[in-house]
């Protein structure tokens, strides 16, 4: 979806043009890709725990030069998951 369809689209739903474009920027900063640190603070785990779970295939990450960013879908998705089967083990 691009921004201008999610600008109309959230414009539709409140009728204000001010609170459409915020809603926008969040939309859009929400769905930025997280670093290995960032995502072991989310997690409450250690960065290599991250490392190895990229590599397992546990989370869904993109390799960007030497870095490694892990997408905020394959997070969450993540810790739905581990919630329902309390395999959170560091």
């Amino acid at each position: 979806m691009t921004v201008l369809e999610l600008y109309r689209r959230f414009y539709k739903e409140t009728g204000d043009p001010v609170a459409a474009s915020n809603l926008v920027v969040a939309h859009m900063l929400r769905d930025e890709p997280l670093t290995v640190s960032e995502a072991a603070a989310k997690l409450k785990c250690s960065e290599k725990k991250v490392y190895r779970m990229c590599k397992a295939g546990q989370l869904t990450s993109q390799h960007i030069g030497r870095s490694i960013r892990i997408t905020p879908e394959s997070l969450d998705r993540y810790l739905r998951n581990s919630e329902t089967t309390d395999e959170f083990d560091d």
